[in-house]
Order: C-alpha cells, then sequence, then structure tokens
C-alpha cells in the first residue's frame, strides 16, 4: 500500500473495525480494520454509511484494508454460535442486511474500486465480486472456500458467479462455466495469484492488476477518477434464465458418479446437490427469467439451511479448533 498516500489523508468517519479517508482528488478510501481481517456487524455499518457519505460528496471510492490480508471472510465464531443456539431468525436477518449492503455498494452511483492484497478469501471475494472494478496485486490469494466449513458462499457470491458465467449466453455456453464453478466450490480452491483468480473469474477482464503492491492504492485511485471523468453511471440491474433441472441433469449426474467411486462423501453430494439447486434457477422452469434478489433469497435460504445442519456445525467447529477441514 502506498503509505504517502495514507499518510496524506484526512478521516471522514470512524468506525469500530473500518474509518474512511479522503484520499485527495475527490476519492474516498474505506479502510477495515476488522479482528482478523474478517466481515463484522460493524464493518458492515461502515460500509452503509460510507457509501452514502460517498454518494454525497466524492467522485469514488477506494475499498482497503489495514494488515497483512484484505479479507478472510465472514466470522465464523458468530455463525457458529448462531448454529448453536438455533437462532435461524438471526442468521436470516445478518445475512439478509450482509446482501443488501453488498448490493447497495454494486449499484452505487459512484464507482468503487476494491483494492484486494494477501488473503482475500470468501466474503472477501464476494465483497469484491460487488464492486465497480478490482485493482488486486500479482500475489494475493483467491478463493470462494466455505465449502471447508460445510457451506456455500453467503454474501452474494454465488449469485455473483452465476450471473457473470451464464450471462446472455445459451444453456449449453453456460453449463462447462458452471461446472467449472461447483469445481472450484468444492475444492475449495485458493489460487496464488491474481493471474489465476482471473481465469477462475473472481477478477474480471476490464480489472487491474499491480506489479507493485506500494502502488495498489495509487492505481485505483486513478481508476476511480478515470472512471468518474468518463461519465460512470451504476449499473443496469442484471437478470438470466434459468436452465432449469433437466439442463443441469449432466453435471449432476458426474457428481453422482464421484460420490459412488468414494471421491466425495454423502454429505459432500448433500452440498452439491444444493449449489446445483440454485444454479439451475430453483424449482423454476428453465427459460424463467431470474433477477438478483431471487438469486439471493435461494442463496440465503440454502445457507442457513446448511447452517442448520449437524455436519456443517461439526466442519465449522473443527476448522475453528484445528485450523484443518474436516470431510464428514
Amino acid at each position: 500500500m502506498d503509505k504517502t498516500i495514507m499518510a496524506n489523508s484526512a478521516i471522514v468517519l470512524q468506525g469500530t473495525d473500518g474509518t474512511l479517508f479522503d484520499i485527495g482528488d475527490g476519492v474516498a478510501c474505506l479502510q477495515l480494520h476488522s479482528p482478523a481481517n474478517a466481515i463484522s456487524e460493524a464493518v458492515r455499518d461502515i460500509m452503509e454509511n460510507t457509501i452514502e457519505e460517498v454518494e454525497k460528496n466524492f467522485k469514488g471510492l477506494v475499498l482497503s484494508s489495514k494488515g497483512p490480508n484484505f479479507c478472510v471472510g465472514g466470522n465464523l465464531n458468530y455463525m457458529l454460535q448462531l448454529a448453536e443456539a438455533g437462532d435461524w431468525a438471526a442468521a436470516q436477518g445478518e445475512s439478509k442486511k450482509l446482501h443488501d449492503t453488498f448490493m447497495r455498494m454494486k449499484y452505487c452511483s459512484r464507482p468503487v474500486i476494491a483494492a484486494p492484497f494477501g488473503n482475500t478469501l470468501g466474503g472477501g471475494v464476494e465483497m469484491c465480486l460487488h464492486c465497480s472494478g478490482i485493482q488486486a496485486v500479482e500475489n494475493i490469494k483467491m478463493g470462494l472456500v466455505e465449502f471447508r466449513v460445510g457451506l456455500i458462499p453467503g454474501a452474494g457470491g454465488l449469485k455473483e458467479m452465476i450471473v457473470r458465467t451464464i450471462g446472455n449466453g445459451s444453456d449449453s455456453a453456460a453449463r462447462p462455466g458452471l461446472e467449472q464453478v461447483i469445481v472450484n466450490l468444492v475444492q475449495a480452491r485458493i489460487f496464488s495469484n491474481a493471474k489465476d483468480a482471473a481465469r477462475n473469474g473472481y477478477i474480471g477482464s476490464n480489472d487491474g492488476i499491480s506489479l507493485e503492491p506500494e502502488n495498489q492504492l495509487d492505481d485505483a485511485k486513478t481508476r476511480v477518477l478515470e472512471m468518474y471523468a468518463s461519465g460512470y453511471k451504476k449499473p443496469e440491474k442484471a437478470t438470466v434464465k434459468a436452465i432449469g433441472e433437466k439442463g443441469m441433469a449432466g453435471i449432476i449426474s458426474k457428481w453422482e458418479k464421484l460420490w459412488a467411486d468414494g471421491s466425495i462423501s454423502d454429505y459432500d453430494l448433500f452440498i452439491v446437490r444444493q449449489l446445483i439447486f440454485i444454479m439451475q434457477g430453483g424449482s423454476l422452469e428453465a427459460g424463467s427469467v431470474l433477477d438478483e434478489e431471487y438469486l439471493l433469497s435461494l442463496e440465503r435460504e440454502i445457507f442457513v439451511s446448511l447452517l442448520g445442519q449437524a455436519k456443517t456445525q461439526a466442519r465449522m467447529a473443527h476448522i475453528l479448533k484445528t485450523g484443518k477441514a474436516l470431510r464428514n
């Protein structure tokens, strides 16, 4: 990170887990500093306040973080506490609030550039996917790793992968991409550089890579100013057409063969079926128009239902205790 930019900045908003700075030329920078660089309620609150402030008083926003990692995802301890208490209303509420915050960021009237570095995992990737653009460092480590704890991406990341993969193309064109998304999720793949992350859809073709980490913040600021100067307009609301159950049948049969061979567990297959249910458009017929809110509602429903599964809770508890994944 460019320490000169931050040294010459002025604090605009101060939160428990994040601080909004004015870094000059009409650009703001939200620097997150939550414990363990995880997404907390306080992170969500400062993001909401930041978006409101930026839309009123700035040309755009750079989203960064303090410490060795950009963001390692959600607060696993808190989620496990909700699950063990059976507080499903709170779990649904937390998921909905985070969805709303990330969607508000995606449709902000000012450009928002994420500047991720270090470990950018789970919800950290999902945060980036909802920005106007990404300016990553070359040696970033990115991955949607929720499967390791028996969950699916629950902060809009699965929705984004579906929308980006299906796009306006045909079912046949989308299926290979969706199949690769599932592989990456099930294997909880972490890509060890920006180019590999880009090849797998976590960084877009119009996003940037900073070869020198100390230039990243300046590069991101420059992109904000360029987008603002070119008359930035927030994106149109995204829709895709449902592939349907029959359209995904070939993919599920491949995973059933892996299960029959003993390559994946019963519970792995159970979670894969939940992923495919969302990707096919739920129970809707093929060709039905799916908007983002519908996909988010499916994502939320499945995420919370998985929290209620004993085997997911066992995976969560095991990784918190040992730092290693449990495949049960």
